[in-house]
């Protein structure tokens, strides 16, 4: 029996909170490098520059370059995840998740950044980006946004009105954008397909073990990420309008994330979980006594 353990949750600026034996970093077993998303090709869809398997401190320097960031918002989020036995034997890595920060409060504008990354199994490598700007003056206008948009991210996937905003959506599934329609948007579900890229994507999945099935299971391992393990990249931004001035936007929210290399991430890093317990059971000391043979 293995038992999933998250064993802290660890959130500084410049240091972890560690245990008494502090967990070492997963080690890089199987590192997808930038552009393993596409087969190689460019990513075609960034954040301030920031696109999926950007390595974690690059990425982290390309916002502080981009935005003036204030300093003392950034927090850097890690835990130690693990598994067990249950006579006690256990394994502990430790997982840079998150990384946020805001910009100063004051001006015309201000901006949240959260960047989300892989373990250090496949390199610790951003799996996905949230961006939320707020004007509370300068507010740009409806049609200069909705222009910006599609000038850097090409017609989108799928676009709504949402009575109080608007949103969009982008998504490429085996290398190439697709579309979709009202009527598909209507009825999404978790299904190995194009439109289901966009099914439940509502924030980026940061990594938690998951068994193995139980035998005669129909579902696999990581069976809902496996739905999509072809969905290159996917980008949703809804942008939210100002109620006391018709045509101008009150703030706009951005998400963006790797599905495909979320799962390939998560299912080696249980794998690897599974190997690292194997081995510390093997040389562990103590439990039932064997039977009588």
């Amino acid at each position: 029996m293995r038992i999933a353990v998250a064993l802290l949750a660890a959130v500084s600026i410049s240091a972890f909170a560690l245990a008494q034996e502090p967990a070492p970093s997963f080690p890089v077993v199987n590192d997808l490098p930038e552009g393993w998303d596409m087969g190689g090709a460019d990513m075609p869809v960034d954040i301030l520059g920031v696109k999926i398997g950007m390595p974690r401190e690059q990425a982290v320097a390309t916002i502080l370059s981009e935005l003036p960031i204030d300093p003392t918002t950034i927090v850097e989020s890690a835990q130690e995840k693990g598994i067990a036995d249950q006579y006690g034997t256990q394994v502990f890595f430790k997982y840079v998740y998150w990384w946020n920060a805001w910009t100063p409060q004051g001006g015309a504008s201000r901006d949240y950044v959260q960047l989300s990354f892989s373990t250090g199994i496949s390199g610790e490598r951003v799996t996905g980006i949230q961006r939320k700007t707020e004007w509370s003056s300068e507010k740009p206008r409806v049609p200069d946004i909705e222009a910006a948009l599609t000038t850097k991210y090409g017609p989108p996937t799928y676009s709504s009105d949402l009575g109080g905003g608007k949103v969009f959506a982008w998504g490429y599934f085996q290398g190439q954008k697709f579309q979709i329609d009202e009527a598909t948007a209507r009825r999404l579900d978790a299904t190995p397909d194009a439109p289901g890229c966009l099914w439940n994507f509502l924030t980026v999945p940061t990594y938690d073990y998951e068994p193995e099935p139980m035998p005669g299971s129909a579902q696999g391992r990581r069976h809902f990420e496996s739905l999509k393990k072809d969905c290159n990249v996917v980008m949703t931004v809804t942008i939210s309008y100002d109620s006391d001035s018709p045509g101008l936007v009150r703030s706009m929210e951005t998400l963006m994330a790797g599905p495909k290399r979320i799962y390939e991430n998560f299912l080696a890093t249980d794998v690897f979980l599974d190997k690292a317990l194997e081995e510390a059971v093997g040389n562990a000391s103590g439990g039932p006594a064997a039977p009588k043979l």
